[in-house]
């Protein structure tokens, strides 16, 4: 009775914690009551968002199940090897409606539209985004007004005079080279074992996808600074800073566009990221931590390079050219992880996790490789998506 008792409390308290209603927490209890042990002990050994996930699952087979036998029924009283017939005919039935049911209501809660390009982009629809990732925004001038502050003797920055020029393309290179003026005045270093600026905004081929639920997003910032020695293409993963440039008077209204382009830069990336969105002259500059877009807005060219110089200098890892998640302070790995889930490859991943584990194992590649192929379509013409040896020895 141990374990029927230990899951019923771990319904009830994921249940609250998520904000699950009746018919959830219910339907779920009894399928988990009805779940093998092998099945029981992998969920209890989970995290909770792996509980909740694992739990849909189980619930989405549950009701597959279900659905076959209000549809099945059988009259009479068949002889021994009739039944068994029958048997083992009914579980290969289950075991089909059981994988279309889990693949079906996936692919319908999942599968991205076609991605739509950061440039168009409404702020109103970057800030729907935000709301489906329970990310609010914060005013960095009232409740981190501290890091706003200069230290006695801090060299004063100078602004950027974008009013010569077209558009922001041709300003583009001149603007990226100031900005690393500004901050060798303040005391970052570029060059080997340091930091090096990226003008990445032809990089169109190889802009970042994210995807949440059916919404997907691609697009490419303007530039960047990364560790030195990178190529322009392994610097987008490696971001440190991202710098987003409107021309003077469009600045706030592709403030959406510019949370997007922070929202991949920080998916692809190990650690934290600052954005600074501006016309030259005037800075904004953003930064997620946890469930919070943190906004600095009005900023001086000051006030803007020396939140960047702080953050590039903040801790000796930032320069490292193959930083990783594992590699930076827990608190940082805590904001960064749910970040790293708009990746389409770690979408695929809690994909074959909640699901194919709860598929019998004869079933679990041939479903798995279907799952794939639907990611990869999908994602066209992202890079093609492959297995990774992991996964396919958990699976198999």
């Amino acid at each position: 009775m141990e374990q029927p008792i230990q899951g019923a409390k771990l319904v009830a308290i994921l249940s609250e914690k998520f904000n699950k209603d009746a018919v959830w927490t219910l339907t779920a209890a009894n399928a988990l009551a009805g779940a093998t042990t092998g099945e029981r002990e992998v969920i209890f050994a989970s995290s909770q968002d792996r509980q909740l996930l694992l739990l849909d699952g189980l619930v989405r087979t549950s009701h597959a199940i279900g659905a076959l036998h209000r549809r099945g029924g059988s009259t009479g009283a068949p002889d021994a090897e009739h039944g068994r017939d029958q048997q083992g005919a009914d579980m290969a039935t289950q075991r089909q409606v059981a994988r279309d049911e889990a693949l079906a209501v996936l692919e319908a809660q999942t599968a991205p539209r076609k991605p739509k390009c950061f440039s168009s982009v409404g702020n109103m629809e970057a800030f729907r985004f935000l709301g489906d990732l329970n990310v609010l925004e914060v005013d960095g001038n009232a409740v981190f007004e501290e890091e706003l502050q200069l230290p006695d003797g801090t060299p004063t920055c100078i602004g950027f005079d974008m009013s010569g020029y077209a558009n922001e393309d041709p300003a583009t290179g001149p603007l990226l080279a100031h900005h690393k003026e500004q901050l060798e005045l303040l005391g970052v270093r570029f060059g080997r074992a340091a930091f090096d600026i990226y003008d990445v905004h032809s990089l169109t081929n190889d802009s970042l996808l994210i995807q949440h639920g059916s919404k997907a997003f691609r697009g490419i910032f303007d530039g960047c600074i990364a560790p030195y020695g990178l190529s322009l293409t392994s610097s987008l993963s490696q971001c440190r800073i991202v710098y987003e440039h409107r021309m003077p008077g469009a600045l706030y209204a592709r403030k959406g566009q510019a949370i997007l382009k922070l929202l991949a830069a920080c998916a692809y990336g190990p650690c934290p990221v600052l954005l600074d969105l501006t016309d030259g002259m005037k800075h904004t500059v953003y930064t997620i931590r946890g469930l919070e877009l943190i906004a600095w807005t009005e900023l001086t060219p000051t006030q803007a390079y020396n939140l960047q110089a702080r953050h590039l200098m903040s801790d000796s890892s930032r320069t490292a050219r193959a930083l990783t998640l594992e590699q930076i302070p827990e608190e940082e790995q805590a904001w960064m992880r749910p970040l790293h889930q708009l990746r389409p490859e770690s979408r695929l991943r809690e994909q074959l996790e909640s699901v194919i584990p709860f598929l019998p194992p004869d079933e679990r590649m041939p479903a798995a490789l279907e799952l794939i192929h639907a990611g990869a379509q999908a994602q066209q013409p992202a890079q093609p998506m492959q297995l990774p040896a992991s996964i396919r020895a958990f699976y198999a």
